[in-house]
């Protein structure tokens, strides 16, 4: 969707293992996503495959709706 996942390399099927060093699961990644302030530099680890890949991404503000 042209996100900032996209843009720093992120694809799909890739499972997000850690956000800022900080592990997530399932149950936790919404909540640490979130948190995330958008402008920020996030440092993103994920598994793709077998082989676990780090990505550094700047999510932007969302749109406001109108």
């Amino acid at each position: 969707d042209g996100g900032a996942a996209q843009a720093a390399g992120l694809s799909a099927g890739d499972r997000i293992v850690a956000i800022d060093g900080i592990q997530v699961d399932a149950e936790s990644l919404a909540a640490r996503v979130e948190s995330v302030v958008p402008g920020t530099t996030v440092s993103v680890t994920a598994l793709r495959r077998d082989e676990l890949m780090s990505f550094v991404l700047k999510p932007k503000p969302a749109p406001l709706d109108t």
